[in-house]
C-alpha cells in the first residue's frame, strides 16, 4: 500500500460564471440515496449524525439524515464559493485553459487530509451540488 495523489477539482466554461443558487436547489432538493453509499463513508460521518436516531428507512432516520447532509453541504458550498471567489487561495489552484477554467486542490493520501478545500470540494461533486452550479467536477484518484 502506497501513498496516492488525492485531488478534488471542478471546471467552468470561460464564458460561463458559478451559479451558486442552482447548487443549493440541488442542496435543498437532495435525496438521501445520492450520497447514502459506503464508499462516500469517508466524507460523510453517518455514524456522528445519526447516533441517536432510528436508521433509514425510519422516516426520523431518514429526515435526520438528509437535514445533516444539507447542513454540511451549504457549509461547504460557502467555503468553496468564498475560494474560488477569492483572487487567490493557498489550498486551490486555478488553471486557466483557452476554454475552460479548472479549480483543483489535494495532496498525498498519508496522514492529514491534504487540504481544508479537499473533502468539501468533493461532497459537493458526490452530491452534484458543483454540476448544479455549472461545473464540471470530480473527485480523482492519481495513482
Amino acid at each position: 500500500m502506497g501513498i496516492e495523489l488525492l485531488l478534488a477539482w471542478a471546471a467552468l466554461a470561460n464564458d460561463r460564471k458559478p451559479d451558486w443558487p442552482g447548487a443549493e436547489r440541488v442542496i435543498d432538493n437532495l435525496e438521501l440515496n445520492t450520497v447514502w453509499q459506503e464508499e462516500y463513508e469517508v466524507l460523510f460521518p453517518w455514524e456522528d449524525w445519526l447516533r441517536d436516531v432510528p436508521n433509514p428507512p425510519d422516516p426520523v432516520g431518514t429526515g435526520v439524515a438528509v437535514r445533516c447532509v444539507q447542513h454540511q453541504l451549504l457549509q461547504d458550498l460557502r467555503l468553496v464559493r468564498d475560494a474560488i471567489g477569492a483572487n487567490w487561495h493557498r489550498e486551490l489552484a486555478k488553471i486557466d485553459l483557452p476554454t475552460t477554467r479548472i479549480y483543483v486542490t489535494g495532496g498525498l493520501s498519508g496522514g492529514e487530509v491534504s487540504t481544508g478545500l479537499q473533502n468539501p470540494l468533493a461532497r459537493l461533486s458526490l452530491a452534484g451540488a458543483l454540476r448544479g452550479a455549472g461545473f464540471f467536477a470530480s473527485v480523482e484518484d492519481e495513482g
